[in-house]
């Protein structure tokens, strides 16, 4: 599954496609979303021990 994760702001300033498809307002934003490009879960900032519980096994 495809992890997306925007950590500038410059991304979101400049208009990146996906930061605009996924209404991303903040960063850190990170959105997992399947291969069809649907999200699936978003979430803010996490730590190392965090992000392991957002991914799929």
């Amino acid at each position: 599954m495809p992890l997306i994760i925007f950590r500038r702001w410059t991304q979101i300033q400049q208009g990146e496609t996906s930061a605009i498809k996924f209404g991303v307002e903040f960063v850190p934003t990170i959105l997992l979303v399947d291969t069809d490009g649907n999200e699936l879960q978003r979430s803010g900032f996490v730590d190392a021990e965090q992000l392991l519980k957002v991914l799929p096994k």
